[in-house]
C-alpha cells in the first residue's frame, strides 16, 4: 500500500497526465486501504529502529 499526495500546476501536461490516471486506476482508497495505511505510519518509527540495528551489524 502506497499513500502521497500530487501537487502539479493546474491544466499543464503532467496535471493531465495524473488525471487520466487517476481516473483509470480510481482517485479514493478504501476504508480498509485507510486503515492498513494509518497502521503503517504508527508502527514506521519502531520498524526503522530494527532496520538501523540491522545495519549497523552489518556495518
Amino acid at each position: 500500500l502506497l499513500g502521497g499526495a500530487v501537487i502539479a500546476r493546474e491544466h499543464d501536461e503532467f496535471f493531465h497526465r495524473i488525471q487520466t490516471i487517476q481516473k483509470a486506476g480510481g482517485a479514493v482508497p478504501s476504508p480498509f486501504d485507510c486503515w492498513l495505511l494509518l497502521r503503517g505510519i504508527r508502527t514506521l518509527p519502531y520498524r526503522m529502529r530494527g532496520h538501523c540495528a540491522n545495519a549497523m551489524k552489518l556495518a
